[in-house]
């Protein structure tokens, strides 16, 4: 059975991601332009993201 490489080059990004996803890290918060409240300060936080059937499910803690 032949492997067509449209197929091939659809999986290879995904099992890249699936074996060498780690812990990522981001800094920052969006403010709307000219907001007269001050930035949120996030001072520390978690982040739990399971995928489970092509559904993302988030948990902040």
């Amino acid at each position: 059975m032949k492997i067509k490489l449209h197929i091939l080059f659809k999986f290879i990004p995904a099992l890249f991601v699936a074996f060498f996803a780690t812990e990522g890290q981001a800094a920052g918060t969006l403010t709307p332009k000219g907001s007269p409240h001050a930035p949120i300060r996030i001072l520390d936080h978690h982040v739990q993201i399971t995928i489970n059937n092509g559904f993302a499910q988030t948990e902040v803690t």
